[in-house]
């Protein structure tokens, strides 16, 4: 019995292992991915590209879906951080996942958004993106690097993604 339930301790402790290493694997790994894009504004029409939104100031990339419940909720605090950020020097693009033209026009017309974003009817942010779940800000400053990602839920998330941004200003001013 005794055997047994160290076995079970040991299978238990070697789970917990494989799932923290594996996700400490991704991300040291996506912090060396290349996160070159180009895409369209959804409302403005404007092309746009990750070297020329990087080329001056920081980019704040929000990934959120319009059907994910999380992301509603999380929707009042992103509104806050663009608020925050308005005449700021950095730049800020939502990346509208698993959802249709109208499904992200809707989404953003019913709660008075104003924000830019694109859509990926491609897959191409989902490839350079890939994330186990959403609301997730991503902040990417000179040449494209990863500065780091933000998932927190709640008040906390405007000052994290302001701590990340200055972070990522230091490489525009030194």
């Amino acid at each position: 019995m005794r055997t047994g339930n160290y076995k079970m301790l040991m299978l238990g402790l070697m789970a917990l292992c494989l799932v923290l290493g594996f996700g400490n694997s991704r991300a040291e790994a996506a912090r060396g991915s290349d996160y070159s894009f180009s895409a369209t504004e959804l409302f403005s029409g404007e092309s746009m590209n990750l070297e020329e939104l990087t080329a001056d100031a920081p980019l704040v990339f929000h990934i959120f879906s319009p059907d994910c419940p999380h992301c509603q909720r999380h929707m009042p605090y992103v509104k806050n951080l663009y608020g925050k950020l308005d005449g700021k020097a950095v730049n800020f693009l939502m990346y509208s996942v698993d959802s249709s033209q109208r499904e992200t026009e809707r989404f953003m017309d019913s709660r008075s958004l104003s924000m830019p974003v694109v859509i990926d009817g491609q897959g191409q942010f989902s490839e350079l993106f890939k994330q186990d779940g959403w609301p997730t800000t991503v902040v990417l400053g000179k040449g494209g690097k990863l500065i780091g990602t933000c998932d927190t839920n709640g008040p906390s998330y405007v000052d994290e993604v302001v701590d990340l941004i200055a972070k990522a200003q230091q490489d525009y001013y030194n």
